[in-house]
């Protein structure tokens, strides 16, 4: 499996222990470098017919994030469209969830349609543009920070740090924990001679790619978004949000 990454929490990168390759680039030259990647991708694979599938995961504006710094999502999903066309994606085969349409629910809607296209030696391209920030560990309390990283759905709660029911409401971010789910379910139908490609063009972790200091557009929160009172617990001497920002972890 390949994993394309600009940003990405620490349960994608757990899966790359069998990986070939892990790419990482700046958003200036990311659109230049991902049909590179595709094209190896494809003359290494085996000669049998490889069916191609996408999922596109597009966000602007926020419903409830007016003051959250608009992005070019939809100029972003234009040149992914543009790119998988030169690269022989079916058109047919392309799953857009953009905008209003890219709520919490759509966004497992989305997994779900790929899930069920895909067969067994498929390549699978997934590609999100948008928000991205942490909340408070949810589930079942594996971040050895204390935080999910999520990346954000078009109707991502506005969260008051006082609100009885925070926990509960935070549920509607999409954690790295459900995309962990629906990568795993992935690699099973796809099996040892399917392909994925995942780029992920948000924050957290941290800016990732995106320099702390740069004034381009961070795509993500500045402060983690959790109730009153929350200390994560920390599991480890170092936590993955207290990594350095300009690097990724691998190991």
């Amino acid at each position: 499996m390949i994993i394309l990454n600009l940003t990405c929490s620490k349960e994608l990168l757990a899966l790359a222990t069998s990986l070939d390759l892990i790419f990482t680039f700046s958003k200036t030259n990311m659109f230049r470098y991902i049909p590179l990647i595709l094209i190896f991708l494809f003359l290494t694979t085996n000669s049998f017919t490889q069916n191609k599938h996408a999922l596109l995961i597009g966000i602007s504006d926020y419903l409830n994030y007016s003051d959250a710094p608009t992005l070019s999502a939809a100029k972003d999903m234009e040149l992914v469209e543009e790119m998988l066309s030169k690269q022989e994606f079916p058109s047919s085969n392309l799953i857009k969830v953009y905008e209003k349409k890219a709520t919490h629910e759509g966004m497992h809607d989305g997994f779900k349609k790929l899930l069920s296209s895909v067969s067994s030696g498929d390549v699978v391209y997934y590609h999100f543009s948008g928000h991205g920030c942490q909340i408070p560990d949810i589930g079942e309390s594996d971040e050895d920070d204390g935080y999910d990283e999520v990346m954000m759905p078009y109707d991502s709660p506005k969260l008051d740090e006082d609100d009885p029911d925070f926990m509960e409401k935070a549920e509607l971010f999409f954690t790295d924990d459900e995309f962990n789910y629906y990568l795993n379910r992935l690699r099973e139908k796809l099996g040892k001679q399917g392909q994925i490609v995942v780029v992920m063009d948000c924050c957290h972790s941290g800016t990732g790619t995106r320099d702390i200091n740069s004034k381009k557009v961070s795509r993500g929160l500045k402060k983690p978004v959790v109730p009153k009172g929350y200390k994560p617990e920390i599991k480890t001497e170092k936590s993955w949000s207290a990594m350095d920002n300009n690097h990724i972890k691998s190991d």
